[in-house]
């Protein structure tokens, strides 16, 4: 099964659609009101439109099968497989992001509870079984969402101040202010060198943290709501109204080249197959992006899908999600597995 992905095909196919069927319905009327002369005589048929017209009815049959293989052009359906494993329903506040913190084995979730700045805002850590281990394990954030691991401290985006957390301690070390005034911080990321970045979904930002402050590394109209972020090895990928990268060198923003299948996007994480998984805001898919650019669409959901975490030896995507509710997929990557 194909998933029609191009806007501007549909657009112009409904419209040939449109005219076909008018002009298939005059040549069927008319034939109808030529009954009663001769059923063997179709020079009237010939006489019902002008020649232009013909034209464009014929072009219409002709360039229909055309624009249908638009449909087909880039999204496979359903070739990974992903099986719910288990759903966390009770104990959470708008939950919006998972990060797997792998020295003790457990997940934790941002609870935004409001994005407000009323610190009501909380983490909570789950088991790898969907269990409750603590549910307002670290107090007093605002609107805590994306949220990365690196040395043992835990760094979460909190509406204007990226927060960075001892995890032995459970303290917090420092609270990074954003340089701009309402920046709205979303999501976080940390490169294999260990530089931080963090987007800025409203400044249109991607901000890093240099000389122990928070300040602007690229900022763009083409990080436009920029939202999730990746740190790869040759490339920083944001996750925005469109799928965008930028270079870490020369800070270019180059696009991914699929506006027209991917947009208004919530997050981009990494499937440890050489694939990315990519979610959109609202209810509707998830999907995997490969190395040569093919997108396949893994799941339909009738709920959004927020900033969600892989974690490759349990091959489970976590998937903090509407309603309250955390959900888990064990996601196959590879036929047989």
């Amino acid at each position: 099964m194909l998933q029609h992905t191009c806007r501007t095909c549909d657009i112009v196919r409904n419209k040939l659609i449109k005219q076909q069927t008018i002009l298939l319905l005059q040549v069927f009327v008319s034939f109808l009101g030529n009954l009663r002369f001769n059923v063997l005589d179709y020079s009237w048929a010939l006489n019902l439109v002008e020649k232009n017209t013909m034209k464009k009815m014929i072009a219409a049959i002709l360039m229909f099968p055309i624009l249908t293989a638009c449909q087909t052009q880039s999204v496979a359906t359903l070739q990974p497989k992903l099986t719910e494993h288990w759903i966390v329903s009770a104990g959470l506040a708008s939950p919006e992001s998972a990060v797997f913190d792998t020295q003790r084995k457990e997940i934790i979730v941002s609870n935004v509870n409001g994005y407000v700045k009323n610190q009501q805002g909380y983490l909570s850590k789950l088991s790898l079984s969907g269990k409750i281990i603590q549910q307002k394990w670290i107090k007093g954030l605002n609107g805590p969402t994306g949220m990365a691991i690196w040395n043992d401290v835990l760094y979460v985006a909190d509406i204007d101040h990226l927060v960075a957390i001892n995890l032995t301690t459970l303290q917090i070390i420092q609270r990074f202010e954003a340089p701009d005034l309402n920046p709205g911080l979303n999501d976080v990321a940390v490169s294999n060198n260990g530089q931080v970045f963090v987007t800025g979904s409203v400044s249109e930002s991607v901000y890093t943290l240099k000389n122990n402050k928070l300040v602007t590394w690229v900022n763009s109209k083409q990080l436009k709501f920029a939202n999730g972020i990746y740190a790869a090895n040759n490339k920083l990928w944001v996750a925005g109204y469109y799928l965008r990268w930028i270079d870490y060198a020369d800070k270019t923003v180059h696009s991914a080249g699929l506006d027209n299948e991917l947009i208004d996007l919530e997050s981009i994480e990494p499937n440890g197959n050489n694939e990315l998984i990519i979610t959109k805001i609202g209810a509707g898919p998830i999907y995997t992006l490969d190395s040569e650019m093919k997108l396949t669409e893994i799941i339909t959901r009738d709920t959004f899908s927020a900033d969600v975490e892989f974690i490759p030896t349990e091959n489970l995507l976590v998937v903090p999600s509407g309603n309250n509710r955390v959900f888990a997929f064990k996601l196959r990557t590879k036929p047989g597995n």
